[in-house]
């Protein structure tokens, strides 16, 4: 696992989390 997919997923997590967060 390279260093473009980590950052790749860290900001896919990140807009799904945002997209979804129940408690905010």
């Amino acid at each position: 696992m390279d260093n473009r997919t980590l950052v790749l997923h860290l900001l896919q997590c990140q807009n799904v989390y945002a997209g979804t967060s129940p408690l905010s």
